[in-house]
């Protein structure tokens, strides 16, 4: 009853539901409990419940779109940017993938354009910073600090539940700015399950938000990529399966865009120019 409920308009979000695999992890021995892991961290690939995973055409389609615009960025590192973004375990992968790709770039002598924000700031790479994920002024507030002097700007908002209001925030920002920003939103529940909560001193809940993306991805300016990778093998730690698919999506989007803008050299004015092979797959997210 519990797992028929969590895929449901109103009920129980999947990112927070139990897996149906791990009823009995507590009582497995260490052989088995790998074995569980492995089950669960399968439908990160194959989806769940019939919804689709990472290797499902909608998926891989949504992925090309960004990796297109991620290109774009390449094209001009110095007045554009890559900025990813989260919160606790989210925002630390916008960290990671942040200075390992700008760490590819310096060793082709690419000015860096990868940035992250984490809510809270640096201190909340090591430590939860709770009060700063709940607000989405702040979290608009870092985007325009990082944003400041960009004349294009790609923004991935990763928040596994499609719930922080701190991304909600920003990803608001971006579609009332569009002649700079392209919004991403990076999450793992059906887009229906997106917090319906009202959020403190806004007009606005992450649904609200969530459903201005998709109108926006109908029209081809922004993407959403909510692969339903289905409940954590332990309720609702979502630094585990959620937080290996994100991840895996961020890794395999930005090394696409590197290896389609695989060869560069400095142009007149700064302008970097790249040799970009036209994509094999082109789409937008639903």
């Amino acid at each position: 009853l519990w797992m028929d409920r969590c895929d449901m308009s109103g009920g129980v979000a999947v990112t927070e539901a139990p897996n149906e695999l791990t009823g009995d992890i507590d009582v497995c021995n260490p052989i088995g409990i790998v074995r569980l892991l492995r089950q669960t961290d399968a439908q990160i690939f194959t989806g769940w419940r019939g919804h689709e995973g990472l290797f499902d055409a909608g998926t891989v389609q949504s992925m090309q779109w960004v990796v297109e615009r991620v290109c774009g960025v390449l094209s001009d590192p110095v007045r554009s940017a890559v900025v990813m973004s989260g919160c606790g375990t989210s925002g630390r992968i916008a960290f990671l993938m942040a200075r390992s790709f700008n760490a590819r770039l310096s060793a082709k002598g690419i000015p860096p354009c990868y940035h992250y924000i984490i809510a809270g700031g640096d201190q909340a790479l090591l430590k939860s910073v709770e009060a700063t994920e709940d607000s989405w002024k702040a979290g608009v507030e870092a985007l325009e600090q990082v944003a400041r002097g960009r004349e294009r700007v790609v923004f991935i908002g990763i928040t596994c539940g499609l719930s922080a209001p701190f991304v909600a925030g920003q990803l608001a920002h971006c579609l009332d700015n569009k002649a700079v920003f392209t919004p991403v939103l990076l999450g793992f529940n059906p887009i229906h399950q997106a917090r319906h909560t009202p959020i403190r001193d806004w007009n606005k809940t992450f649904h609200d938000v969530a459903m201005a993306m998709m109108k926006e991805c109908e029209r081809g300016g922004a993407c959403v990529l909510n692969p339903v990778v289905g409940p954590e093998a332990i309720t609702g730690s979502t630094r585990m399966k959620a937080g290996s698919a994100s991840k895996l999506l961020l890794e395999t989007v930005l090394s696409l865009a590197h290896c389609q803008a695989c060869s560069g050299r400095q142009g007149t004015g700064g302008r970097w120019v790249w040799r970009t092979a036209r994509p094999a797959v082109a789409g937008r997210g639903q």
